[in-house]
């Protein structure tokens, strides 16, 4: 059988080390100074120096899809119930919507959500089509639609409360008495412009979506006069004699304010004939 020895004194050093080691932390984890990061505060942008550009903030900002942050207020704005309002990094502020106009809802309650397209939602607690309050929707990009000349024809959106992104719209083109509908110029945000012939145009909300209607013009008059605004040329020349040539440059090249002039110059015209 095999007997280990153990050496007391190693075991004793081995331990006071080990005790001190404990100490030295310790002392460290309650005496070392410590590191507290700070945290400064500023100020953005303060509300109530215009109500029209809203007051009193209600729910907490959203950060956007664009990196921007949005939010509502319950007061203020262009109506007086309420705003929402789009704030960038260094604190520049744009209002996107002011309520109260019509029955959109008075003084938002909450703050927004926004979906996979960049609409946003939100509530009001008041207003809307029966007083008593209201769901909106914001969007970032609305529809614009141009005619290369409204005096040959116009468009009728049909159901304009589904201009959200990525809904589905309707647009009808009405050529003008004796005009007629050519087709649609159609581009989206990052893509190439289109020509579509189709009448009504069916087509899904895109953000930076705009419509162009072009018509062609009512075709000229037969006989009419030439754009340029000169008359007609008259058929009927009639050659006058030498002598009426003559006193018919006499008389148009009389000056109106100098009668003695006029006076010579018919008197040589007499002579001459004479």
């Amino acid at each position: 059988m095999r007997t280990t020895l153990i050496n007391k004194k190693s075991v004793s050093n081995f331990c006071r080390r080990t005790v001190l080691c404990a100490l030295a932390l310790v002392a460290g984890l309650l005496f070392a100074p410590r590191l507290e990061a700070k945290m400064f505060e500023t100020t953005l942008y303060g509300f109530g120096e215009s109500s029209v550009n809203g007051i009193y903030p209600v729910g907490e900002l959203l950060t956007g899809s664009d990196g921007n942050f949005y939010g509502t207020t319950e007061d203020g704005g262009a109506y007086g119930a309420g705003t929402v309002f789009k704030m960038a990094a260094d604190g520049a502020t744009t209002i996107l919507h002011s309520f109260g106009a019509s029955t959109d809802g008075w003084f938002p309650s909450s703050g927004l959500i926004q979906d996979g397209y960049g609409n946003f939602y939100g509530a009001t607690n008041a207003g809307g089509a029966y007083s008593c309050g209201s769901v909106f929707a914001i969007m970032p990009g609305m529809l614009n639609v141009s005619v290369n000349n409204p005096d040959w024809g116009g468009t009728n959106m049909t159901g304009t409360s589904n201009l959200i992104l990525g809904l589905s719209c309707e647009v009808t083109a009405t050529a003008a008495d004796g005009c007629q509908f050519c087709g649609w110029a159609v581009a989206a945000s990052g893509s190439a412009v289109s020509w579509v012939t189709d009448n009504p145009l069916f087509f899904t909300m895109q953000p930076g979506f705009s419509l162009t209607v072009v018509f062609s013009g009512p075709a000229p008059t037969r006989g009419a006069a030439p754009l340029m605004g000169f008359g007609p040329l008259s058929t009927n020349i009639v050659k006058k004699p030498k002598n009426q040539r003559r006193l018919d440059n006499v008389f148009q090249s009389r000056p109106a304010t100098d009668n003695r002039l006029f006076y010579s110059l018919f008197l040589n015209y007499i002579l001459s004939i004479h």
